[in-house]
């Protein structure tokens, strides 16, 4: 089973720095990967425009600012609506590519274990938690993925994996929503907004986690978030 590790970064020296310690995680480990250059210094439909999901962003975002009275609120650079239009992009590759299957990192991530075992379709499959010392898990004492394991939240978008199915039914569910400028960890993981705003596909954690992410200095914040959900016991457990 084919799974390409998709590994977010920009234009910041930070973030080449942490995207070369998650591409060498995955090389020890024999698992393929690839660098996807992501967006910055641009607006949200500007991001949204590049990743071409086939109409037109610039209207849907207008519309969008009439119905939520955010006219101005995103016309300069949107580090949010960046992130989310590369999450996106990676969506469409994967939904239009051959894999049956594809993780997307962002650039702090660290794998850990293959992904070993086959994710269902329908499901958005989390694969870690963010702690600012990538030593204090024990992953060889955890052992490699057996099995998943249902979750209402998650800390957020930093390292995931989706079936070419899933990808397929993420982009139809923004393109039907055309509310393209929803936090991508607040939609989609932490689930904290309401209604056509939060993803109706439900999340799942691989159990034992087979990657991290590894907190450090944010590219586009003033603080990096180091807040997580709950941990399942497997990571619990081995944590030192």
């Amino acid at each position: 089973m084919r799974t390409k590790v998709h590994i977010i970064r920009h234009d910041n020296p930070k973030s080449h720095e942490y995207s070369k310690t998650a591409s060498q995680s995955c090389e020890q480990l024999g698992v393929e990967w690839e660098y996807f250059e992501g967006f910055t210094n641009i607006s949200a439909w500007e991001a949204f425009n590049l990743v071409d999901l086939g109409y037109d962003t610039e209207k849907t975002f207008h519309k969008y600012y009439e119905e939520t009275k955010q006219k101005n609120k995103f016309k300069g650079f949107s580090p949010t609506g960046c992130n989310r239009a590369a999450h996106i992009a990676l969506w469409k590759k994967i939904a239009d590519g051959e894999d049956s299957q594809g993780i997307i990192f962002e650039h702090d991530s660290i794998l850990l274990h293959p992904l070993s075992i086959e994710i269902p379709n329908g499901v958005i499959a989390c694969l870690g938690y963010k702690i600012p010392n990538p030593n204090r898990y024990d992953h060889k004492k955890a052992g490699e993925p057996k099995g998943i394991v249902p979750i209402k939240k998650h800390s957020g978008s930093h390292a995931y994996a989706i079936t070419k199915k899933t990808a397929q039914m993420l982009i139809q569910e923004m393109v039907d929503r055309a509310a393209p400028l929803s936090n991508m960890d607040q939609s989609y993981f932490l689930r904290g907004f309401k209604g056509d705003n939060v993803s109706k596909i439900p999340l799942v954690i691989v159990n034992p986690t087979p990657a991290i992410a590894w907190i450090r200095d944010s590219t586009i914040w003033k603080s990096a978030n180091d807040q997580n959900q709950p941990f399942i016991e497997s990571f619990q457990k081995n944590l030192k």
